[in-house]
Formats: structure tokens, C-alpha cells, sequence
């Protein structure tokens, strides 16, 4: 036992994330109206290219400084459609947008452009 208590408070993020995870499973669980409110659908995956973090000129320490607290930008390459309780909707090539927006310190856990990027598209573009 002291053991796992040990192991828990060395890798407390990973801790918690399973904590977070259990709670939103029981939650998912005891949820009554467990049915989808809208129908959500697409056809591939949007093509995306990532957008530069403008560090040119800023120096060494303020480009680092950028870096690590900037938010890498990405740029549709082509149209994207998605369906929406029947109704089509695109999103124009062009339209630029940061992922799903993740505190730094969770993107250990939570890619912005890894499995939340669908909805980090569309909640930005809406």
C-alpha cells in the first residue's frame, strides 16, 4: 500500500488523470439521458498545414519566451464539410484556427490537433 501511495504522489499528473477519468466515467454512468442531443458527421479528415511562430527578429530569449507560451496556428488547406442535424456546413479553405484550445500544461495529455481537433475546428470556425 505504501507502495502505490508512494507511485501516486511521484506522477500526481498521471494520478490525476485517471482520477478525472474515473469521475467522468461514473458520471457517463449514472447520466439518465444518456441520448445524443444533435447528429454530428463527416467525410474525411479536414487537410490542414501548420501556420509559423513569427520568432524571427524577437532575439534569443524573448523567441524562446514566444515559443513555449504561444499557441502554433493552423490553416485549412481546402474546403471542409460537415453535416449538423441535417444541415451541411463548410468551412472555406483559408480559415486559420489554433486546435482545441488546452492549457500547456495538460498538452502532455491532450493533443490540441490529436483527437479533440474536429471539435476544436468547429467550436473556432462557429
Amino acid at each position: 500500500m505504501e507502495l502505490l501511495i508512494a507511485m501516486a504522489m511521484k506522477f500526481w499528473q498521471w494520478s490525476l488523470l485517471i482520477l478525472v477519468v474515473i469521475i467522468g466515467f461514473l458520471v457517463n454512468l449514472l447520466d439518465k439521458n444518456r441520448k445524443p442531443k444533435q447528429k454530428f458527421s463527416y467525410k474525411g479528415m479536414p487537410h490542414i498545414k501548420p501556420l509559423p511562430i513569427k520568432t524571427k527578429g524577437k532575439g534569443f530569449w524573448k523567441a524562446i519566451v514566444m515559443w513555449l507560451l504561444s499557441t502554433r496556428n493552423w490553416e485549412l488547406v481546402q474546403d471542409w464539410k460537415y453535416n449538423l442535424d441535417g444541415t451541411e456546413y463548410v468551412i472555406p479553405k483559408g480559415f486559420t484556427f489554433d486546435g482545441a484550445s488546452i492549457p500547456k500544461f495538460l498538452r502532455t495529455f491532450f493533443s490540441p490537433v490529436g483527437v479533440l481537433l474536429i471539435g476544436g475546428l468547429v467550436q473556432d470556425y462557429m
